[in-house]
């Protein structure tokens, strides 16, 4: 600096280098595209959330310009004493953006339009979630032949068997809806399926507790309602299925 200045006196600025500090950097950048993101999905969250999510977003937003960023740009990023803080919050950016899919509500992009048959998926759920977590002494068996007539044919939604006898021990059927009670043709299809398989119980299940809820014996069968909920945690809606399951 003294150089230049002593070639041109007459100057009254000096010439140096500095740094400008600014938020508007890639790893703030990563925190405000998933602030967006997630305050567009309007009922992934509790409103106190949604609330919180907001408030971040418009904290961040005016002085970090907005570019789209994947869950894959969270990862393998290069971390020193300066942005070490970052870590944490970009891991969950990573788990968000890796997670979140198409909604229901008007947007901004065009898409393939899709249908999901959620009483698949229910059916399916449960299943897993049984297989998964039945006592040992127990096998569970999917969609079973159930063949009524030459014309009517039938597939049960899940059998509990006892591995040592091969004894069926009941017969489950999956209703993704919530009636006030079981309708006479949900009733009959599970009695059918039990006399079929020849076994004592005939269980019905639904993701809410009916307000008028089904336990009776009909035909020498013991035919219930029972909840496997899905606004809880999984295992824990599981086990309380468990438990209302009774299984000896």
């Amino acid at each position: 600096m003294a150089a230049s200045t002593g070639r041109a006196p007459w100057q009254s600025r000096l010439p140096c280098h500095y740094d400008t500090r600014t938020a508007d950097i890639p790893d703030n950048q990563i925190l405000l595209w998933t602030l967006h993101q997630l305050q567009r999905t309007r009922h992934l969250f509790r409103d106190t959330t949604q609330t919180k999510i907001r408030n971040a977003y418009r904290a961040l937003n005016g002085s970090i310009f907005l570019i789209p960023f994947t869950a894959t740009d969270c990862h393998d990023r290069p971390y020193d004493r300066l942005n070490a803080d970052y870590k944490i919050p970009h891991t969950l950016c990573r788990f968000f953006l890796a997670h979140l899919s198409p909604g229901q509500e008007h947007g901004d992009r065009q898409t393939i339009p899709f249908l999901l048959n959620t009483a698949t998926l229910y059916e399916q759920f449960v299943a897993a979630w049984l297989a998964k977590n039945l006592p040992d002494r127990y096998q569970l068996k999917t969609q079973e032949h159930y063949k009524f007539s030459q014309k009517h044919n039938y597939y049960i939604d899940l059998t509990i068997y006892d591995r040592a006898t091969g004894k069926v021990i009941a017969v489950l059927d999956t209703k993704y809806k919530t009636p006030t009670k079981s309708s006479n043709d949900d009733i009959n299809q599970i009695i059918a399926y039990a006399h079929f398989k020849q076994t004592d119980r005939a269980i019905l299940i639904y993701p809410e507790p009916l307000q008028i809820p089904l336990d009776t014996t009909d035909q020498n069968i013991h035919i219930q309602t029972l909840t496997f909920s899905l606004d809880r945690d999984p295992d824990t809606a599981g086990n309380d299925f468990l438990d209302q399951l009774q299984l000896a």
